[in-house]
């Protein structure tokens, strides 16, 4: 690790996920700087290998195998990974502009977003599949298939597939459509017809001769039509039944396609320029040699959406990729003071080209590869390629650790490897927190109607004779990298406990403990951190009235909010009536998700998707239940579902039965936590395992452990009339808990069977 001659922690910011940032993060894992914070910003939790895309639209490749996961790379590089787009930057100042959140300044940023087609032409923008970006390309090319694998009411129907451009991109794409379709659809091949649009002759456009012949004769041979020296000036609908779309050359011919891909020449991203970044005539920006942009020496682009003017390449991943070790070592460089690097990029470039089925040439220069061998060469590429992704698979806790200095640990201690939580996971375990309370003695109030005697998920306080003032606190240590996201899920996390006893958000206050850092860092952090917040609890019609700042070793948030309910609505946790059922309104497996994630064992799609269920607000189920008599709610937090639901079955009058196979589970909680990958609060929620009855071989199914695991903006848990259940899970899903289920029910304690009538939770397969 190298050490920063600065005591002052700087902040490093990498706008975007292309080839060469994601290489950069690799060698930043192996070789970070002290003292400095380096962030990833990028829209996407995955980001494509443009090498294998033509195979992903063949379907040789799985969405999964074509590309690398951000989040997980981050958190193994110990980078920190915020998901949201750029859409501006200000090199003077310093300053990343964020969408719906606030900027970020920097001290150095590097510039790695990409390269997009021409959509300039009237109308591509808004008919066409455009090639990038890869993520959008594949969710419509998803759509696409669907559609195509519909049944065809007219036999004689044609469907038309207009390819436009005649480079490399769109040569592959073509390709890879014609036999993704012939492959999976099983229609004669007359029944589509595919087109490739191109500006002039000679295809793909800049190869040589030899590849150009070898690709017509391809063409002829599956039946894809090549229309030379047609510029497309416009795509509109088209009015005619013959095809959805027309295109418009510049000599007014015109022709019709049902889907049009857009496969131009790249440009830069239109924000580049409208930043005032200097680009080049196509929208690049312009660096020097050393990957800086010209006259700002703190901030640095690469990539396809970057253009070293001292030396025009055309643009292909070869060349990205060869760019992470020169950005790597001029950035540290800069950070501390030493002599920057000029990058040099190769004239000659090996370009290998697919064709769809397991086929490919080759060529460096102007010399062609012998194209005898075209399934050879594929089988050349693929390993190419594979070797590429494979320095993002396999990220572990040890192969990050491999050949670095371990500390000594006492001897009690050195094979332990759980790493504590943040989240509901830093909590204190309920019964321990349980028995701490029990031998408190707080003065009497005669205004505190809910409070330590009888605790609930908020203290009530009376204000008049129907008026009631509930309040509850909350605080989180950082469970998210991005501060801004951080701030949101805290305080959607504080405002259940409002919402869980039917009250009306009203004010709140802020507790904030931010780490150490250079002034910059702290202001970039409480800003994006509070705008999270604030979003979030203007949401709500809670107005942030005030807090307490303080500087600590690590990150955390939470909030005291203050709630009005009528006396009479107050829902209680600890009320339900025999015969009702309990419904669960958001999937379990945050705790379990994190745990993986803080070990490099969670993909980031399951983070991702975990993090939108954290954001999603109980107001509205809690509405729903309120509007279907509820009995008893609260949320579902720290000590887990058992934990939540033991309070609500406290009167020794009660039972209940947990139905496992009804459970609902985040994407990948099942998978984590059969492994073992598990909170640190895990343990002590297990602790409640005394209060329950395992039935018809619970103990061995895999989701037993689930209800054990702490979570962070869980879900409610509520009990409902039988007869009126089905009609409230209706409501809860429309109102977009899409995953709310009926997950057990309550009833009388002489109605257990097995004539055990000792209150334990009943755990059933039984549907």
């Amino acid at each position: 690790m190298h050490n920063f001659v600065n005591e002052d922690q700087k902040e490093v910011v990498l706008v975007g996920g292309g080839h060469t940032h994601a290489l950069f993060l690799k060698m930043w894992a192996r070789m970070p700087i002290q003292g400095v914070r380096l962030t990833l910003i990028s829209p996407d939790v995955l980001t494509p290998y443009s090498g294998m895309l033509p195979g992903l639209l063949a379907g040789h490749y799985s969405h999964e195998d074509s590309h690398i996961d951000l989040s997980r790379l981050c958190k193994y590089a110990g980078v920190r990974f915020i998901q949201t787009a750029a859409t501006g930057i200000d090199a003077k100042t310093k300053t990343i502009h964020l969408a719906n959140r606030p900027s970020l300044r920097y001290h150095i940023a590097s510039i790695n977003s990409g390269a997009t087609p021409d959509l300039t032409v009237p109308g591509s923008a808004e008919h066409s599949i455009s090639i990038k970006p890869i993520s959008k390309l594949f969710r419509r090319w998803e759509d696409m298939l669907k559609q195509l694998r519909q049944p065809v009411n007219d036999d004689n129907q044609i469907v038309k597939i207009a390819i436009v451009g005649g480079g490399a991109a769109g040569v592959e794409t073509i390709q890879a459509i014609q036999w993704r379709l012939a492959q999976e659809l099983g229609r004669q091949p007359n029944k589509i017809q595919l087109t490739l649009f191109q500006n002039g002759e000679g295809l793909p456009e800049n190869f040589p001769k030899a590849i150009q012949r070898a690709f017509q004769k391809r063409f002829k041979q599956l039946g894809i039509a090549i229309t030379d020296n047609f510029h497309v000036e416009k795509l509109e609908l088209n009015e005619s039944a013959q095809g959805t779309y027309r295109l418009t050359s510049s000599h007014q011919k015109t022709a019709v396609a049902d889907f049009v891909f857009w496969c131009t020449q790249a440009r830069g991203a239109a924000w580049l320029a409208d930043s005032g970044l200097p680009v080049d005539p196509k929208g690049f920006v312009k660096t020097n040699s050393y990957l800086q942009v010209i006259d700002h020496p703190s901030t640095f682009a690469c990539g396809d959406g970057a253009t070293i003017t001292t030396q025009i390449r055309p643009k292909a991943g070869v060349f990205a990729v060869r760019q992470a070790k020169t950005l790597y070592n001029n950035i540290t460089a800069t950070l501390l003071n030493q002599k920057l690097t000029p990058h040099r990029s190769q004239r000659r470039f090996l370009s290998i080209l697919t064709g769809g089925a397991q086929w490919a040439i080759a060529s460096k220069g102007r010399v062609s590869f012998p194209l005898l061998w075209p399934h050879l060469i594929w089988k050349w590429k693929r390993s190419i390629d594979q070797s590429f992704m494979d320095q993002f698979s396999g990220l572990t806790s040890n192969n990050r650790s491999a050949g670095m200095r371990k500390s000594k640990a006492l001897p009690d201690q050195e094979d332990t490897k759980k790493m504590r939580c943040g989240g509901c996971g830093a909590k204190i375990g309920g019964m321990l927190l349980t028995d701490i309370i029990s031998q408190l003695k707080p003065i009497p109030n005669d205004s505190v109607l809910i409070g330590l005697d009888q605790p609930d998920d908020c203290a009530a306080l009376e204000i008049s004779s129907n008026t009631v003032l509930c309040q509850s606190v909350d605080v989180l240590r950082s469970l998210v990298d991005d501060p801004f996201l951080q701030g949101k899920i805290a305080a959607e996390h504080a405002l259940s406990d409002l919402f869980a006893m039917n009250a009306r958000p009203h004010s709140a206050q802020a507790i904030v403990s931010i780490p150490f850092a250079d002034e910059l860092v702290v202001k970039n952090d409480l800003q994006q951190l509070m705008a999270g917040a604030v979003e979030t609890l203007n949401k709500h019609d809670c107005t942030l009235i005030g807090g307490h700042t303080s500087e600590s070793a690590e990150l955390s948030v939470g909030f005291c909010v203050n709630g009005f309910a009528d006396r009479s609505a107050i829902v209680r946790k600890s009320k339900p009536n025999s015969g009702e059922v309990l419904i669960l309104t958001k999937p379990l497996g945050t705790g379990t998700l994190f745990a993986a994630h803080n070990q490099f064992e969670a993909k980031g799609a399951w983070i991702d998707r975990a993090i939108k269920s954290m954001l999603l607000s109980n107001s509205g189920a809690a509405k729903v239940f309120a509007a279907f008599g509820a009995s008893a709610i609260t949320d579902v937090t720290g000590f887990g579902l058992i934990g939540h639901l033991r309070e609500m079955i406290s009167s020794p009058a009660l039972n209940a039965e947990i139905h496992l196979t009804k459970l609902p589970a985040l994407d990948g909680a099942i998978e984590c936590i059969s492994r073992g990958l598990v909170s640190s609060l895990h343990s002590e929620n297990r602790k409640y395992q005394r209060l329950l009855r395992y039935r018809q071989g619970t103990a061995e199914h895999p989701g037993v452990e689930l209800i054990f695991d702490p979570q962070t903006s869980g879900g409610l848990i509520a009990t409902v009339a039988k007869d009126r259940a089905q009609q409230c899970i209706r409501a809860l899903r429309e109102s977009g808990y899409g995953e709310a289920q009926v997950i057990g029910r309550v009833f009388a304690a002489e109605e257990a069977t097995d004539g055990c009538r000792d209150g334990k939770i009943d755990l059933t397969l039984t549907p």
